[in-house]
């Protein structure tokens, strides 16, 4: 398994949620992802970017050069700990491009259906782990280990870097 396990304030979960309302609106593909200071145990989502990217109805990419910006505005500390994308239907496994053009393979790869469009279901949305030299879609029992929510409130709104 993989040995991110993230705990998600829900705070973030409802702003990252948000994000997805765009692309869905568009019926394009669209991603963003989720930072941490990596910790034994749970690792806690600290903020959301939105890097620039490229999107379409079947798939999106993030130019090198938009990774790059995103990650230096991103404050010390803090690493890429998830990557969320939506796809247009209702599979959510893993294609062959999201396995080429995920950011890091020590994150969970997270992907939400139909674009990500309200009302998002969990029990719906594939979350994914690299193991054994590829990724694999979890099933809900060790999704539902990898990805909790916090419900307590935050001090202040979520930290969102939004560079499109």
């Amino acid at each position: 398994m993989s040995s991110i396990e993230l705990e998600v304030p829900l705070a973030f979960w409802e702003a990252t949620l948000g994000i997805f309302e765009g692309f869905a609106h568009r019926e394009v593909e669209g991603g963003c992802l989720w930072y941490g200071a990596r910790a034994p145990g749970r690792t806690r989502v600290a903020l959301i970017g939105v890097p620039r990217q490229l999107n379409h109805r079947q798939n999106f990419e993030i130019p090198p050069d938009a990774l790059a910006q995103l990650n230096q505005a991103v404050p010390d500390g803090l690493e890429v700990v998830g990557q969320l994308h939506g796809h247009p239907g209702d599979d959510v496994r893993h294609s062959w491009w999201d396995d080429d053009l995920v950011v890091s393979r020590r994150i969970a790869s997270v992907v939400l259906p139909r674009w990500g469009a309200a009302p998002v279901v969990m029990d719906e949305v594939g979350v994914h782990a690299f193991e054994g030299g590829t990724w694999e879609r979890l099933d809900r029992d060790r999704a539902a280990r990898m990805i909790t929510f916090d419900p307590s409130p935050l001090d202040g709104p979520p930290m969102v870097l939004d560079l499109r």
